[in-house]
């Protein structure tokens, strides 16, 4: 219902100020992460808050998904320019996403494995790649250059 109801009211914003929304997409993706790490504590200790985080986390989750996914659109148009063939320049993004995922699900297995149960060095591990995904997702929308004004 969360989703919906962003959806419902800022979804008309998207196009316009794409930059920003995903931007704020990425913000929601790793707050939504670090809920996720929170409830690894919170399980054994406040089951009420358990479900609370999860859900949060989940409803987060989504609205980053649908935010991210939502603007990816006026990326892929500024790219095909107006020579080029959308549907090839989105195929092509859709791959990229998808090796970069198996990548990042190799690399957070083994970091999985090594960090084990060990708050600090899972904490750790998130903020650092955190931080990285974040840095780099702020270096994609500086190389992005728009051929419109945001009004």
């Amino acid at each position: 219902f969360g989703k919906m109801a962003f959806a419902a009211k800022w979804g008309r914003k998207f196009d316009s100020d794409a930059k920003r929304w995903r931007f704020r997409s990425a913000l929601m993706w790793v707050g939504a992460n670090g809920l996720e790490i929170t409830t690894f504590v919170a399980q054994g200790q406040f089951p009420v808050g358990f479900i609370f985080i999860v859900a949060i986390s989940v409803t987060l989750k989504q609205i980053s998904i649908l935010t991210s996914s939502a603007t990816r659109g006026t990326f892929y148009k500024q790219f095909a320019g107006n020579n080029e063939n959308l549907g090839d320049i989105t195929a092509k993004g859709d791959a990229q996403v998808a090796v970069a995922d198996l990548i990042g699900m190799v690399i957070g297995i083994e970091l999985a494995r090594l960090a084990g149960s060990n708050a600090l060095a899972v904490w750790s591990c998130y903020v650092v790649l955190s931080s990285i995904d974040f840095w780099l997702i702020l270096k994609s929308l500086d190389m992005i250059v728009f051929r419109f004004l945001n009004l």
